[in-house]
């Protein structure tokens, strides 16, 4: 086991575990969302990529994978993820761990996608982490604009005149 003390969290890891985890774990979506994340992988911040690395995370292969948030004007969406790392995580005053603008939250058990890990283990769920959009899909189809219940009523009166 190692052992990491990191904006106000301890972490009690074992790394060989975890990157056999990720050895055997592939399972892989192949929706937009998902092969965008794939596709552009290289974009993850480099400080990102060597926290997560450390503890003997495979960043290309998440637990979960999920885009809602599309800046579609900059061509960029949104990408939250979870890994799973063998060991424990415990807040000494931590909450989110904040590097450059990305949030990672430190999960436990219960807050996870299922991952078929052995305990103990702990996850990481990664916000505010933008990729370019480059895949084949229209980004307009995968991300429709939502739209307010004002603007449904709207829309639907508009329609029974």
């Amino acid at each position: 086991m190692e052992s990491l003390q990191y904006q106000g969290w301890s972490f009690e890891f074992d790394k060989a575990a975890t990157r056999g985890y990720y050895a055997s774990h592939r399972d892989e979506c192949t929706c937009a969302s998902c092969r965008n994340f794939h596709k552009t992988i290289e974009e993850m911040p480099p400080d990102v990529k060597r926290f997560l690395e450390g503890f003997g995370i495979d960043i290309d292969h998440p637990i979960e994978q999920m885009s809602v948030i599309a800046l579609k004007k900059e061509n960029l969406v949104e990408q939250q993820v979870q890994y799973c790392v063998k060991g424990t995580a415990i807040s000494e005053e931590g909450h989110e761990i904040g590097i450059g603008p990305v949030q990672i939250a430190p999960l436990n058990k219960n807050a996870m996608a299922n991952h078929e890990m052995e305990e103990p283990y702990f996850g990481f769920a990664l916000y505010n982490m933008y990729f370019h959009w480059t895949v084949e899909d229209d980004i307009d189809e995968v991300y429709p604009e939502q739209r307010s219940l004002m603007q449904k009523i709207k829309a639907f009166l508009s329609r029974a005149k």
